[in-house]
């Protein structure tokens, strides 16, 4: 089913202001401005950007509205974002443990954060002296820095381009709780190909063109022309002349 993956890629087109200093290298100034949004919350997306690939040039000129230093260039690229869904599972590596929540960092880009009355208390309990977790059967293993668990996702705020996800261990007891080593500790990055999203592209006005081979090219074609316009027209002439001389 679509949407059931923490991952996705969206085919985009953006709108983007690229300084002066970019006129001649404008593909260097998009990947700065990329840059920026990597490891970031972008609410259009609806994802933090984990990656991006596939730059092209929408246009050939650039578009400078008014009196304004900076030229507009519209862009296609593919987006990947990491982009976690309530109630779905997931899987986290604890880094923080206290009586009153678990911390865990979900493949090295989102925090997250199971509360204390969203643990089982009949599976696991505080254990003061280890300071962990404490499974009360089997193993009686313990929820301690380094251990890799599977909760369910009950909330995802978002805030200041960041997400912070709140787990539960209550939701699906028998799928959630500490993974043994080496079990699952890393899903696959499956990603669901999103809809394409659209910016609103600037009123067209003055242009720059920086794709100066193709301009060479028509411009030395118009040369030509120009060159065989006037070499017709000699022989035009002379044609001319000589009828003339004949008519004398």
């Amino acid at each position: 089913m679509k949407n059931q993956t923490h991952f996705k890629q969206v085919v985009t087109r953006l709108v983007i202001k690229l300084s002066p200093c970019f006129t001649s290298e404008p593909r260097k100034g998009v990947e700065e401005y990329l840059k920026k949004l990597l490891m970031r919350y972008v609410p259009e997306f609806d994802g933090i950007v984990i990656g991006y690939t596939n730059i092209q040039f929408l246009q050939k000129n650039a578009d400078i509205l008014f009196d304004s230093p900076y030229f507009s260039v519209k862009v296609g690229v593919i987006f990947n974002l990491f982009s976690p869904k309530k109630n779905l599972e997931i899987v986290g590596k604890v880094n923080k443990v206290s009586a009153d929540h678990i911390g865990l960092l979900l493949y090295g880009v989102v925090n997250a954060s199971i509360p204390s009355d969203k643990i089982r208390k009949k599976n696991f309990k505080w254990d003061e002296n280890s300071f962990a977790w404490k499974e009360t059967f089997g193993d009686r293993r313990k929820i301690c820095n380094g251990c890799v668990l599977r909760f369910t996702i009950v909330d995802v705020l978002k805030a200041n381009d960041m997400l912070t996800v709140i787990g539960s261990l209550l939701e699906k007891p028998k799928e959630t709780g500490i993974i043994k080593e080496g079990e699952d500790e890393t899903e696959p990055m499956k990603m669901d190909i999103d809809e394409t999203k659209n910016t609103t592209a600037p009123a067209k006005n003055n242009k720059i063109v920086w794709d100066d081979d193709d301009d060479d090219d028509e411009a030395g074609e118009e040369e030509e022309e120009e060159e065989e316009d006037d070499s017709n027209n000699n022989d035009s002439d002379a044609s001319t002349e000589e009828s003339d001389d004949n008519d004398d």
